[in-house]
């Protein structure tokens, strides 16, 4: 029996789904290696952008957004995931086809930092979560930007990989 496109495509998301809600489930088991857990469970939609398209990657991060919210035990981890990172993946492969780099770059930034601040805005006033640390604000800041480089360094590296391994499988 020949499959269809369409199956496909559901079955990749559904596998996707699993995996990313997988990785943010790990996220409450594993606490020393969150940040690694978080940032490698919000990769895989990039492989739902490079093979169905964007319209596919938007439904299979409201799918595996969905499913967090009812498995995660920790609901804050779920946060980050639906105001950024989850659907980072779909972004990127929007702001990369810009010809100018700088331009590319200012989006990515601009678009993590509205970020961040969304996220304290929620964490602050409407989850009511204690948001002191011991260090400055722009401390904090200047740190996220520089998670924020390696992350997408990382995510860009893991695609680059995925389509090398892709090559090979075609052959």
């Amino acid at each position: 029996m020949a499959e269809s496109a369409p199956a496909r495509t559901i079955a990749r998301g559904g596998m996707i789904v699993l995996l990313t809600v997988l990785g943010l489930y790990l996220v409450n088991v594993f606490p020393t290696v969150k940040i690694f857990l978080f940032s490698f469970s919000t990769a895989f939609l990039a492989l739902m952008v490079i093979e169905d398209g964007k319209r596919a990657a938007v439904l299979t991060f409201l799918a595996a957004a969905l499913l967090g919210l009812i498995l995660v035990p920790n609901k804050v981890v779920m946060l980050p995931y639906i105001l950024y990172f989850g659907y980072y993946g779909i972004i990127k492969s929007i702001f990369e086809q810009r010809a100018s780099i700088l331009q590319e770059w200012l989006l990515k930034y601009f678009s993590f930092n509205l970020a961040l601040l969304l996220f304290y805005i929620a964490g602050k006033f409407i989850f009511s979560l204690p948001l002191e640390s011991k260090f400055p604000l722009l401390f904090l800041w200047l740190l996220g930007q520089f998670y924020f480089f390696i992350y997408d360094y990382a995510y860009s590296l893991f695609i680059s990989y995925y389509h090398r391994y892709r090559r090979l499988i075609k052959k």
